[in-house]
């Protein structure tokens, strides 16, 4: 029988929270073999909460979904299929390295 592949609802998302005057941001991530995946629950500069969810390869370039996009939403995803998902939706950060871009 081959094994299960894991999906979103099978990570394991550390938590981070961090207090502002405008109001309080929420990070959560998770680390894989493939990269990281990340989201971000936060107060934007407008004022209003937007959920943005990132991906950052082993190599360190980075994707950013934003406008209330919660990789969470989707937790039958592969982890493939869902780094490709963050990928396909990035509309902030598409591949970007410090200095580089993929």
């Amino acid at each position: 029988m081959k094994p299960k592949k894991k999906t979103i609802k099978d990570l394991q998302f550390s938590i981070e929270e961090h207090s502002h005057s405008y109001g309080k941001n929420i990070q959560f991530f998770s680390k894989t073999k493939w990269g990281t995946i990340s989201i971000l629950d936060r107060v934007t500069g407008y004022g209003y909460r937007d959920i943005e969810s990132g991906y950052t390869d082993p190599d360190g370039y980075f994707w950013l979904a934003s406008g209330k996009f919660d990789i969470r939403s989707y937790p039958d995803l592969t982890i493939h299929d869902a780094i490709q998902k963050i990928k396909d939706n990035a509309n902030i950060c598409i591949g970007y390295k410090q200095g580089k871009d993929k």
